[in-house]
């Protein structure tokens, strides 16, 4: 399984996500595409998932964790549309904010006033 975020602030905001809920994030592989896009072309995948998944064939499973805003999911439904039926694509973006990294700010916020209330 392999992690796709469309920065690597995200992948490390889910990484510590991961880790706060004590989940083996370690085995699995990550990767950040270092930003997303849409084309014309509905088989275009970014580049470094491309080379990512050329460089390593034992992957069977991608979660795409990309953002919550118009680039993102269509990114998201062209990479899915992409390699349907090459791989089990899931689709994982945070559950609030635009982001990972917003994500795990709501998060910790949550927490930080839910100790000041006790």
């Amino acid at each position: 399984t392999v992690h796709l975020f469309e920065a690597v602030i995200d992948l490390l905001s889910y990484v510590t996500l991961e880790i706060k809920n004590c989940r083996e994030w370690y085995r699995d592989d990550f990767l950040s595409l270092a930003g997303v896009y849409v084309t014309e072309n509905k088989q275009d995948i970014p580049l470094a998932l491309r080379a990512y998944l050329e460089n390593h064939p034992n992957i069977k499973t991608l979660c795409l964790h990309l953002d919550n805003d118009e680039v993102g999911r269509k990114a998201t439904e062209q990479i899915i549309s992409a390699l349907k039926g090459q791989y089990t694509v899931i689709d994982q973006p945070p559950k609030s904010g635009k982001d990972y990294n917003d994500y795990l700010k709501n998060e910790l916020e949550k927490q930080r006033n839910k100790e000041c209330v006790r």
